[in-house]
C-alpha cells in the first residue's frame, strides 16, 4: 500500500476513508451516540446552585468524553490498519492509555491553535500552511501517545511534499463536518423552539449523534493519512510499529 503512488491521492484517501467508516460503522455510531447521551446527562450540572460551576463541569465533562472516545476510535482503526485481523483492545482495557492522552490532546490542540492563529495573523497562506503542517497531530497523539511538541513536529515532518494532497483530502472531509454542524444545529434550534420537550430531546440526541459521526469520518481520514505517510518512513515505522 505504501508503495502505491495513488495511495495518497485525495480521491483515493477519501474513498478509502469512507470504506473505513463502512467497516467501523457500529463503533462510529455507538461512540457518537455515547457522546450525545453524555451531553444530555451533563445537563444536570446546570441545576447546581452555582451556575458557573455547573457550566464548567458540563463543558469539561463533554470535552473529556468526546476527546476520549475519539482517541479510542482512532486507536482502534490504527490497530486494524497496521495488523489487519488483530483484535483491538476493548474499551475498558483502553482506558489506561486513553485517559492520559485526553490531557495531551488538549495541550496539543491549544498549542496548534496558537501556531495556526499566528500564521493567520500574518496572512492566509502562512496560516493554511501551518494548519496543514499540524493537521496530523491529533492522530499522532491518539495513536502514539506523543506529547504536544513531539506530535506537532512529527506531523510537520510527515506532510512535507504532501501538503496539497492533504488539502484536497481534508478540505472536503472538514467541510462536511462544518456543513453538518451548521445545518443540524440550526435545524435543532428550530425544532427545540417549536415542538414539545420529549420530542426535542430525542431529536437533539439524533442531531448530536449525526454531527459526531461526521467528526468521526474526519478523524478516520486523519488516521488513514497518518498511517500511509508513516509507511513511507521505514525506519520510524519499524521503531514505532
Amino acid at each position: 500500500m505504501s508503495e502505491d503512488p495513488a495511495a495518497l491521492s485525495p480521491t483515493r484517501l477519501i474513498w478509502d476513508t469512507l470504506a473505513l467508516v463502512q467497516q467501523q460503522w457500529r463503533w462510529v455510531l455507538g461512540l457518537s451516540l455515547a457522546v450525545a447521551l453524555i451531553r444530555l446527562g451533563t445537563a444536570a450540572f446546570l441545576l447546581l446552585p452555582n451556575p458557573t460551576l455547573g457550566i464548567a463541569l458540563s463543558v469539561l465533562t463533554n470535552m473529556g468524553a468526546q476527546t476520549g472516545l475519539s482517541i479510542y476510535l482512532m486507536q482502534r482503526v490504527a490497530t486494524e490498519l497496521r495488523v489487519p485481523g488483530q483484535a483491538p483492545l476493548g474499551l475498558a482495557e483502553s482506558l489506561g492509555t486513553v485517559i492520559p492522552r485526553i490531557i495531551l490532546m488538549g495541550l496539543m490542540a491549544a498549542l496548534s491553535a496558537v501556531v495556526v492563529s499566528t500564521g493567520l495573523v500574518l496572512l492566509l497562506i502562512p496560516g493554511l500552511y501551518l494548519a496543514l503542517s499540524t493537521s496530523l497531530a491529533p492522530a499522532i497523539v491518539a495513536v502514539e501517545g506523543r506529547g504536544p511538541l513531539a506530535s506537532l513536529r512529527l506531523s510537520h515532518e510527515l506532510v512535507k511534499g504532501y501538503r496539497l494532497r492533504l488539502l484536497g483530502t481534508l478540505l472536503p472531509l472538514g467541510g462536511s463536518v462544518i456543513l453538518a454542524v451548521l445545518v443540524l444545529s440550526n435545524l435543532l434550534d428550530g425544532v427545540i423552539s417549536n415542538v414539545p420537550s420529549p420530542i426535542s430531546v430525542v431529536f437533539g440526541i439524533t442531531v448530536t449523534t449525526a454531527t459526531m459521526s461526521a467528526v468521526s469520518v474526519y478523524e478516520l481520514g486523519l488516521v488513514l493519512a497518518y498511517q500511509r505517510l508513516m509507511e513511507r518512513q521505514p525506519a520510524r515505522g519499524r521503531h514505532r510499529g
